[in-house]
């Protein structure tokens, strides 16, 4: 984990994904190696020839569910592979 001043890095290797607190929500960015097209996916950025930040808002902790943890660990895995990583 990588404190910044307004935002929390989750880091394996290389950062994941970020926490970004806002007054009634986190909005949490995703760098996955895809875009998502998901409805609750608010903003897809392509930050290099194979890197996607993927930034969705929640609002509730029921939004924490199986379809989030999934690509949650697919950002982690991909974080945590050795070798040169670009965020």
């Amino acid at each position: 984990m990588d404190l910044k001043k307004t935002s929390i890095h989750l880091v394996a290797g290389s950062a994941f994904a970020g926490v970004h607190p806002q007054l009634k929500k986190l909005r949490l960015n995703i760098r996955l190696a895809r875009k998502l097209e998901q409805e609750r996916i608010r903003k897809v950025e392509q930050v290099s020839a194979s890197r996607f930040h993927n930034e969705l808002d929640l609002g509730s902790p029921t939004e924490v569910d199986g379809e989030l943890t999934g690509w949650l660990r697919e950002a982690y895995d991909l974080g945590a592979r050795p070798g040169p990583q670009v965020l």
